[in-house]
């Protein structure tokens, strides 16, 4: 049975472990991630905002990683993270991970949720079909090392 439930202290290094799967494979652009670093990463996003897990019984399937922060609108909600295990996928369990959130981010009076997402991987164009909307901001990078 499919539930979408707050994400606790204790559920981060699955959630590392599901992290390391999904952006480690994450075609045409994959990451080198360690469960070390994806948990100093969740840890650090799961303490300033809220976040969820999609279980199907007792195994965590999905995440959605936020956290709060101004913006000049007001409050705003940053998705930093949403994955879903692979054989999950084009379930519904994203949009369910999404719709928890909105419902959250509502209740504590938050104005908009922003997210950053890469134009050449199948999720932006599923964002779109959720509602984002390109903001005209464009993410600009600078390697030190």
């Amino acid at each position: 049975m499919l539930t979408i439930v707050d994400m606790l202290n204790d559920d981060i290094q699955v959630v590392s472990s599901l992290y390391v799967e999904v952006f480690n494979n994450n075609l045409p652009i994959p990451e080198n991630w360690t469960t070390e670093t994806a948990a100093a990463r969740i840890k650090k996003t799961f303490e300033s905002g809220f976040s969820f897990i999609a279980k199907d019984n007792d195994s965590i399937i999905g995440a959605l990683i936020g956290y709060k922060s101004i913006f000049d609108t007001g409050e705003i909600y940053d998705i930093d993270t949403l994955i879903v295990r692979k054989d999950y996928r084009h379930k519904g369990i994203g949009k369910k991970l999404f719709e928890e959130a909105i419902q959250v981010a509502k209740a504590h009076k938050i104005t908009n949720i922003h997210l950053l997402a890469h134009a050449q991987l199948e999720s932006f164009q599923w964002y779109k079909k959720l509602g984002f909307k390109e903001s005209g901001w464009v993410e600009l990078v600078k390697t030190l090392v």
